[in-house]
């Protein structure tokens, strides 16, 4: 049998607000050679709400770093730049700003909803959800990016999360039909707040084989890292999960690649 490539298209570093400066690219680099991984791409948090990481944010340093670091590990992994950016939908003008930057893959995630809709209060889980999924399925419809992101996370942080099955497969017709590739975000997987025959990636398995019955094709399997020690995790277990319906793709300069 042909060895699958391990992609991971979802990696934090230290250029990221949520992570420690140790955390450097090089050093995700190298774990990642050590443990296999082919294809590794970085995609640091861009958000432009009450979390402003654009305004300021060191681009031209980080692409330096990066071309850096690629050519230190040039042979034995394919390294990939990218980022993670927050409602994009909300935000056409700093989208536009990425794109110019011809990077490899910009992932659509959604992470501050009650901000977009003036909440300031404390709600509870249930209309948090609604809110979450209501900014997930306005930014599929607009699209401009290339991977969903997580597309159900609150599951990562709800104990209490059941998911709305209908909404989820609704939205992943719609990368269907908008050429968005969702992610397999792995990261739920490493929960130990909750039985282990509750813990799924986001979205499910069964949400992935809804979207290859509705003429998906491709997926990314990410584990979301946020400090290499993730690097990579639950992938290959997520991949015999879906290998027969689905197929791995990765993203090169905005273009999808098939990996099989």
């Amino acid at each position: 049998m042909k060895k699958v490539l391990w992609c991971d298209l979802h990696v934090h570093t230290n250029y990221s607000y949520d992570n420690s400066s140790k955390n450097t690219m090089a050093r995700n680099a190298q774990k990642a050679v050590e443990l296999g991984i082919d294809v590794l791409c970085f995609t640091d948090h861009i958000e432009c709400c009450h979390v402003n990481t654009f305004d300021g944010f060191a681009f031209d340093e980080r692409l330096k770093e990066f071309e850096q670091v690629q050519k230190q590990f040039q042979g034995k992994i394919k390294l990939l730049q990218g980022y993670e950016m927050g409602s994009p939908h909300r935000h056409p003008k700093e989208l536009a700003f990425l794109r110019s930057l011809a990077p490899d893959l910009i992932i659509g995630s959604v992470h501050y909803p009650c901000y977009y809709h003036g909440i300031t209060d404390r709600i509870d889980n249930a209309e948090y959800e609604k809110l979450y999924n209501a900014e997930v399925r306005a930014m599929v419809e607009t699209g401009g990016f290339d991977v969903l992101g997580h597309a159900d996370m609150p599951k990562k942080y709800n104990a209490s999360y059941v998911a709305d099955t209908d909404f989820i497969n609704k939205t992943l017709e719609l990368c269907v039909k908008n050429g968005i590739v969702p992610e397999i975000n792995t990261s739920s997987l490493r929960r130990t707040d909750v039985p282990q025959n509750y813990v799924e990636t986001m979205p499910s398995v069964n949400a992935i084989r809804h979207y290859a019955q509705a003429d998906g094709k491709f997926v990314t399997i990410n584990s979301d890292s946020h400090g290499n020690s993730t690097l990579g995790s639950g992938f290959h277990e997520t991949y015999e999960k879906v290998r027969d319906c689905v197929s791995l793709c990765y993203f090169q300069k905005g273009k999808l690649v098939p990996v099989e």
